[in-house]
């Protein structure tokens, strides 16, 4: 579907097989996905449904202005509005080749050479947008704060996608999975779907929302954290541990995975034949990876119906005021840039202590102790009871991880 054309405007033929270009408004309606010359393709060779109008700008504009003279229309997704600068795109294809190679070098992934060019060719097909992060798409907090507002120029394009009802999970042996979305739903439920139970031995997952915003959480038991709903349009890359994805990889993989449109693979790289629910069609494997599929087609799938929402564990400070319990210390660190004051009494001694933690693998603090049945020494301080003061340090040796504890 599209956004309505106004009454007036006239369509021009065809100057490319995969668009269509309005001549009186300049509009452009794009069919499928553009690739990096402009091109719309469709990964599986058919030709998608149009899911985003991208509308001419003036040059020198603001994109408040814009904004106001292109409300969004029913469907349209205003969060997801792609900003795409030429400029940008060297940098992209520079990433996006830098990705296909380190999947061939990488030694220590746990992937067959059938994954590694199912995932490559997949990436292949994505195109090099130039899209650039937009903080907020709303035009009077623009207007309010101009530097915010970016100034638009020639051959920039801005592309206003229709809000899909899908999330996208990329399984780590390259297929893609198109999961409903559901409201309340974080990223373990949509790996859930598309993989079963293997979704246990998933430990980080990267989400690129529609908007451009990348976010790294641990969704596993041991280091499950808060972490934000995946929207509808967004992207979720979580590999199993077994596979050994680098996670610079993973980084680089979600960076330009931001680049892209929210618009769901059904739209951009379907299958000719209808899909139907994955477990009518797709049972996870023993090793949790989905059945066998054409490179490129869809798998659609359903999130369970009672998701379970991450609870991080609870850091507590000790009598020293050091993350611990009660008198026991413990390698676990609190949150980079914390700092904190701890005043504790356990008798006959009073803690008064502040600890920072500047780094995530450093914990440092000063603690003074009050010892009541003790003198500081009558012929210095009379009755005063007996101070100490102590400078600590904590350093993290090793992190923890799905088998072994932290140390420190």
């Amino acid at each position: 579907m599209t956004r309505p054309l106004p009454a007036a405007t006239t369509l021009a033929r065809p100057v490319r097989p995969s668009r269509l270009c309005l001549a009186v408004a300049q509009v452009c309606i794009v069919l499928g996905m553009p690739t990096a010359a402009g091109d719309a393709q469709a990964s599986g060779g058919a030709t998608a449904s149009v899911a985003s109008a991208q509308t001419a700008i003036r040059a020198g504009e603001r994109l408040s202005d814009w904004l106001l003279r292109n409300p969004p229309g029913a469907g349209d997704d205003p969060a997801a509005l792609a900003w795409q600068v030429p400029s940008a795109r060297q940098a992209q294809a520079e990433l996006k080749q830098a990705l296909l190679a380190q999947l061939w070098s990488a030694r220590d992934l746990q992937a067959d050479e059938t994954t590694r060019q199912r995932l490559a060719d997949w990436l292949r097909s994505l195109p090099v947008t130039g899209r650039v992060p937009l903080a907020i798409v709303d035009a009077r907090w623009l207007q309010a704060n101009p530097d915010q507002d970016p100034i638009l120029a020639p051959g920039h394009a801005l592309v206003l996608p229709q809000r899909p009802g899908t999330v996208t999970l990329l399984a780590d042996d390259g297929r893609p999975c198109a999961v409903a979305h559901r409201p309340g739903t974080q990223a373990r439920g949509y790996l859930q779907a598309c993989i079963g139970e293997a979704a246990s031995e998933a430990d980080m997952a990267w989400i690129v929302q529609p908007d451009g915003r990348v976010q790294r959480f641990g969704i596993a038991t041991w280091n499950a954290e808060p972490q934000s709903e995946p929207a509808p349009g967004a992207w979720i890359w979580a590999p199993r541990r077994s596979t050994a994805w680098p996670e610079d990889f993973s980084d680089r993989l979600a960076t330009f995975l931001a680049t892209q449109s929210p618009t769901p693979i059904a739209a951009r790289a379907a299958p000719t034949q209808t899909t139907t629910p994955i477990a009518a069609r797709a049972a996870p494997t023993q090793t949790g990876t989905l059945a066998s599929a054409p490179v490129g087609a869809t798998q659609v799938a359903t999130p369970p119906s009672d998701p379970v929402v991450a609870r991080p564990g609870v850091y507590t400070a000790n009598d020293w005021g050091f993350v611990g319990l009660l008198q026991t210390p413990t390698a676990r660190m609190s949150p980079a840039g914390e700092l904190r004051f701890h005043l504790s009494r356990v008798e006959p001694y009073t803690r008064g202590s502040v600890v920072a933690q500047p780094f995530d693998w450093l914990e440092a603090g000063f603690r003074y102790t009050s010892v009541s049945n003790r003198l500081y020494g009558p012929e210095i301080a009379g009755s005063q009871s007996y101070k100490d003061k102590s400078i600590d340090f904590k350093l993290r040796l090793a992190q923890e991880t799905a088998h072994t504890p932290a140390l420190a």
